[in-house]
């Protein structure tokens, strides 16, 4: 919010939220509505945009299969699914 020069965090400019994300509305009130970008959408964004920071968990996500479209939207996306089938010792 640049007009009151409020900064959420210093490397929101860097955020990528990859499309077809969705929210949901996790509190609503008068003034206020928080949203929260669903799990999936988290990890194809850390997959795609910070691959080494967050390897360890794209790779537990992956082995959950928990989330069934993970694997397709990182590679839709332009991430690099070989990186994460690499040794974890790389």
């Amino acid at each position: 919010m640049p007009k009151y020069g409020l900064v959420f965090d210093d490397d929101s400019r860097l955020i990528w939220i990859p499309p077809e994300s969705k929210f949901e509305t996790f509190c609503d009130l008068r003034f206020v509505r928080v949203k929260l970008l669903d799990a999936e959408s988290a990890l194809v964004s850390k997959a795609v945009k910070a691959p080494k920071k967050n390897k360890l968990l794209v790779v537990e996500a992956i082995a959950s299969e928990k989330f069934s479209g993970l694997v397709e939207r990182i590679k839709k996306n332009g991430g690099d699914l070989n990186y994460f089938l690499e040794d974890a010792n790389d």
